[in-house]
């Protein structure tokens, strides 16, 4: 075996691979990426705290609270 450093090769620039060639998609993978940019992901719950911090925001006043 001999003490020369091992070459590698560079990594392969994977996104104009795929820009280049449209068959390389599997199917449905454009429209499920349009889908998800028109309709992003929204935790479950995140309307029930926007409605809670509502709420709490229309809260009367309190002793000594004056308008």
């Amino acid at each position: 075996m001999t003490d020369e450093p091992r070459k590698i090769s560079p990594a392969p620039n994977w996104v104009s691979i795929f820009t280049l060639r449209d068959d390389l998609n599997p199917p449905g993978y454009v429209e499920t990426f349009l889908e998800i940019q028109a309709n992003p992901y929204v935790k479950p719950g995140a309307d029930k705290e926007e409605k809670t911090k509502e709420k709490k925001k229309k809260k009367k006043l309190g002793r000594n609270e004056k308008t």
